[in-house]
């Protein structure tokens, strides 16, 4: 029988930014940059440099240089998964470098000896795993926020790529393009847009004059309440849908146990909502962040 190969007939742009982001979401990552080597030792793969990979015993397949700084191999016989590297192992290249490999392994570019890839099907694998490692280490649906600093040094600089490569990303969610950049209105893509929330805030300065956790000194009743730091991104959501009530609570912090949750805001109005306002925020609670909240208890917070 003949073997046979893996590679799609044509680049899957958003099933190849789902995949990028399905990762990132399953290992939790909630901040940039992404360490590509956190992903390899999750999985159980082994990572090696050239000489590395000699000294162990590996013989890697193909002669790595600058110009082709990894790749990654499996052995049949006992199943390891290799990835082998050139070049130094904390730099912005090697870091893509990693994630394309990263990228033909999660999707699935398989290739079985002795079947040859035309260059058709060497190009879509290559242009694919290539936006892998572009949407893992800098996700359009994160750096795309109005949040996240706009010129290429900081991008480069938060997500340890190129400013080459930081330039590239820029194009894709600017002008024309930005509501059509892949990631950004898929599943995935709000998940992890979701789970690296509160990191946009940080680094956009957004807490500057605003209640903070650390303000807080919880009284004995709510000691066991641990923060929400999901809030936040639940109330950026209530924007549209409850424009009011989101004016009135936007100053606010929230702790919880369980069902029961104690939202600090900033003034008396605030402390006064209603049980139609606090059903309010505990349906976009449910809806936007799946909470188990079913009771709110409404305190001004006093300095």
């Amino acid at each position: 029988m003949a073997k046979r190969n893996n590679i799609p007939a044509k680049v899957r742009n958003d099933f190849v930014a789902k995949q990028a982001y399905s990762l990132l979401n399953a290992m939790g990552f909630i901040s940039l940059p992404i360490n590509p080597f956190e992903i390899v030792e999750c999985f159980g793969w082994k990572a090696y440099t050239v000489e590395e990979a000699e000294a162990y015993g590996v013989k890697c397949p193909f002669n790595l240089d600058e110009d082709k700084p990894a790749i990654n191999f499996l052995v049949p016989a006992t199943g390891d998964r290799f990835i082998i590297y050139y070049g130094e192992k904390y730099s912005p290249r090697l870091y893509w470098s990693m994630a394309h490999e990263i990228g033909h392994i999660m999707l699935e570019h398989k290739c079985e000896f002795p079947y040859k890839l035309t260059d058709d099907e060497y190009a879509v694998a290559e242009i694919e795993a290539h936006l892998f490692a572009a949407e893992l280490l800098a996700p359009t649906r994160v750096v795309a926020s109005d949040m996240f600093p706009k010129s290429i040094n900081e991008i480069a600089s938060l997500c340890n790529i190129s400013p080459d490569a930081a330039s590239k990303k820029t194009e894709m969610f600017t002008g024309a393009r930005k509501m059509n950049a892949i990631g950004i209105m898929t599943r995935e893509g709000e998940e992890l847009y979701r789970n690296m929330y509160n990191y946009l805030l940080d680094i956009s300065n957004y807490w500057n004059g605003r209640l903070k956790e650390t303000d807080i000194t919880l009284p004995p009743q709510y000691e066991d309440f641990i923060f929400c730091d999901y809030l936040e991104y639940v109330k950026n959501r209530m924007k549209r849908e409850h424009k009011a009530l989101f004016n009135l609570i936007d100053n606010s912090i929230a702790f919880y146990d369980n069902a029961d949750m104690v939202l600090f805001v900033a003034n008396d109005e605030a402390a006064r909502i209603d049980i139609t306002q606090k059903n309010s925020i505990i349906e976009s609670l449910a809806k936007y962040a799946n909470s188990p909240i079913r009771n709110i208890v409404a305190v001004q917070f006093v300095a």
